[in-house]
This record gives structure tokens, sequence and C-alpha cells, in this order.
């Protein structure tokens, strides 16, 4: 009766042990290793915000002004070109309608023509069907 109040180790228990502390083991070197890299990393911010520069390159307002003026200037010189030619165009244009137009008039004359010469060859065509048919 006695012998069976008494604890019987677990067979298992060794190995849950071992594996617990071999898996606190792990965790503690993988922090180990992170520790020790992020001793070694040097971090640089670049551009360096501390670091100040020298004020030479600034732009001042007079600045400004004149490019815009200048900008101002040749944008009107550019818009007066584009005037210029968009005039030349509708002149060419003009022209070339004129030229289409006068092409146009001559070629329905010379269908005109054309219908003259066949009817009057057609009537020349059964004249001489005719004279052809007359007995000799």
């Amino acid at each position: 009766m006695i012998a069976d109040i008494t604890p019987q180790p677990n067979p298992m228990f060794f190995w849950q042990a071992f594996l617990a502390i071999a898996f606190l083991a792990g965790i503690g070197a993988n922090v180990a290793t992170m520790m020790s890299v992020k001793r070694s990393l040097k971090r640089e911010i670049t551009p360096q915000p501390l670091v100040v520069k020298e004020a030479a390159n600034y732009v001042r307002k007079e600045d400004c002004v004149q490019r815009h003026a200048e900008s101002t200037q040749r944008f009107e010189m550019l818009k007066e070109q584009l005037d210029e030619l968009r005039i030349e165009r509708h002149t060419d244009t003009n022209a070339l309608h004129e030229k289409v137009n006068a092409v146009a008039l001559q070629v329905s004359g010379l269908d005109v023509a054309t219908q003259q010469q066949n009817a009057w060859l057609k009537r020349m065509d059964e004249k001489l069907d005719q004279i052809n048919r007359r007995p000799r």
C-alpha cells in the first residue's frame, strides 16, 4: 500500500526539461548575436543634418525677377513667331485651295469635252456603218 502512494518519476520529464533548457539557450544565443551585430554596425545618416553649408548659394529676388522677365520676353517672341506661322499656313492653304479648284474646273471641262467627242465619234461610227452597209 505504501508503495502505491510514493510518486513514480515520469520518464518524459527529463526529455521535456532538456528541450526547455535548449530552447532558452537558443533564444539567449540569438539575443547575444543580435546585440553584438548591433554594436558592430555603424549607422551613417546622409545627408548630414548637422553640417551647415556656407550661404554662398542663395538666389536673390532680383535674379528671380530678371529670369521671369527674360522668360516672359522669350514667350512673347515665340508667340509672335507662332502667329506668323499660322498666318503663313493660312495663306498657303488658301493658295492651295485655289489651285485645286482650278484643276477641278479644268478636269470637269475635259470631262464635258470628252463626252462631246465620244458622242461625235459615235455618230461618225454610225454613219460609217451606214455607208458600209449600202450596196455597191
